[in-house]
């Protein structure tokens, strides 16, 4: 595989990771506590995300 492509999926991978710690982050920032409604929203988030770095590192 062509190494350039190797180290974008690579770097994309790490983006998505940060993008579910940013969004943990930004729940917090509201009122200190993640609430049901959030939690709902943030278990979305993670399970698509990982579903997402799965695919992607079938492509590595």
């Amino acid at each position: 595989m062509n190494p350039y492509i190797k180290l974008e999926i690579s770097q994309m991978m790490l983006v998505a990771k940060n993008f579910c710690v940013s969004c943990r982050s930004a729940a917090l920032k509201d009122d200190g506590t993640v609430d049901e409604k959030e939690k709902k929203v943030l278990d979305k988030i993670s399970k698509a995300t990982e579903k997402y770095i799965k695919t992607l590192e079938k492509l590595r």
